[in-house]
């Protein structure tokens, strides 16, 4: 079953400290979490999505058989396994 992912950086994970904290930021939450996404469209896991326009978020269709497990793939806070993606820390599943 398809579901529609909205995945965003809350603004207290933002970074605010310059330069050097942005660079951090990308490399430790950004990237990670892109390269998760390859990882998933290889898998079919997710079937389409984009980077949204103006916020630090990702929408996705991700292909899964129950809202738990689209959680299991894309919350780094779920109980049931690791995440594949080291933010969000707002996660809507429709």
């Amino acid at each position: 079953m398809p579901y529609l992912v909205e995945m965003k950086l809350a603004a207290s994970s933002r970074p605010s400290g310059g330069a050097e904290e942005g660079i951090a930021c990308i490399e430790q939450l950004i990237l990670p979490s892109l390269e998760a996404c390859e990882t998933l469209l290889e898998e079919k896991k997710i079937l389409a999505g984009a980077p949204a326009v103006g916020a630090i978020r990702l929408i996705l269709i991700v292909s899964a058989d129950s809202a738990q497990e689209v959680a299991k793939l894309c919350c780094r806070n779920s109980r049931q396994a690791p995440s594949n993606f080291f933010w969000p820390d707002e996660l809507y599943i429709q």
